[in-house]
């Protein structure tokens, strides 16, 4: 009986040292294979898509050059108390990364973002076109939003996200936006309403690229609108050309006749639509413009432009122009 009780304790006693010396072993595996750098020279990405479970993403592991052997994954897994529940989306995983980074990053869930910008001045047709041409997105868009509706920023997606989404966040930061800065416009300006803020924004914006000339060449539109004066907007002029599928190499005199509802040099007024969606800059010059006395502009032929308050003075700003144009060219 002793000595059954004696083989029964020496058997207890191995297999208990064997259990111990296994687990000790398996959690050295376990963290050597985790903690291994990949051979991965540059950050790849990983797709977890539906339905991938330990095998797919073993797979992918493999492929990709963060582990050598796909047993590392499953060691690394079973033999740890940290949970491991991969959620489905987009990873960059960076360069030689180890297979503990890795996992911790599939266990996020904070997909790769993708990124958009919406150029300021661009027309809504261009946007669109942007937005249809952006990659890894689903759903085209086929209905162009009006003018001066989306606001031109930069927006973050990740993969498969719709296109709509994109545009409704264009849309609503483009509300909000205006209606901050309307709420904060000077008084007694000749505008109405914040949808002619907009319109007249889109001019400016197309008239300068020059973030401190906006508010001066904001106050010369007000000016003229308060002088009833017109605009005489040439960016207006081309806006309402390719509208009807001209577009010219270069502004003549008869463009400036032909009557259309953006020829600005043929009626006092704004246009009909904003000719682009302006930006920040431009919506605030227009509702805070600049307080001067001009009426006209013209280009410098250096980037800017030069400002007048009489005909005479801004015919010789155009002669200026002139003068500085040919002389470039000689």
């Amino acid at each position: 009986m002793r000595q059954a009780i004696r083989l029964f304790l020496r058997i207890v006693f191995i297999l208990t040292f064997l259990f111990i010396g296994f687990g000790f072993a398996g959690y050295v595996l376990a963290e050597y294979s985790k903690n291994l750098a990949g051979k991965n020279k540059n950050p790849v990405i990983m797709l977890v898509r539906p339905g991938d479970g330990d095998n797919s993403i073993s797979w992918e592991l493999y492929r990709k050059n963060i582990i050598s052997n796909r047993a590392q994954f499953f060691i690394a897994k079973y033999s740890t108390l940290k949970p491991f529940i991969p959620k489905i989306g987009e990873y960059e995983i960076p360069a030689y990364s180890t297979l503990s980074q890795a996992m911790d990053i599939l266990h996020s869930g904070v997909s790769l973002q993708h990124k958009i910008t919406f150029p300021e001045g661009f027309t809504s047709k261009q946007i669109i076109s942007l937005l249809n041409n952006a990659p890894y997105m689903r759903d085209q868009i086929v209905v162009i939003p009006q003018e001066g509706s989306l606001f031109p920023d930069t927006y973050f997606y990740t993969r498969d996200m719709s296109r709509h989404n994109i545009l409704e966040r264009a849309s609503q930061k483009f509300e909000v936006t205006l209606a901050e800065l309307w709420a904060k416009r000077k008084d007694n300006l000749p505008i109405k309403s914040s949808r002619e803020a907009v319109i007249l924004a889109s001019i400016v914006e197309q008239e300068t690229g020059k973030q401190a000339e906006r508010p001066i060449i904001a106050s010369v539109f007000i000016n003229r609108l308060k002088s009833k004066m017109p605009l005489q907007s040439d960016p207006t002029v081309i806006y309402g050309l390719k509208t009807k599928g001209v577009v010219p190499k270069r502004l003549l005199r008869k463009h400036l006749k032909q009557m259309h509802d953006w020829n600005t040099y043929m009626f006092r007024g704004l246009p009909k639509t904003p000719i682009s969606n302006p930006g920040f800059a431009s919506i605030q010059s227009v509702l805070n413009p600049a307080k001067t006395d001009y009426l006209y502009f013209v280009a410098d032929g250096l980037g800017g432009h030069r400002f007048a308050k009489t005909l005479d003075e801004h015919n010789d700003n155009v002669r200026e122009y002139r003068k500085t144009i040919a002389t470039k060219k000689e």
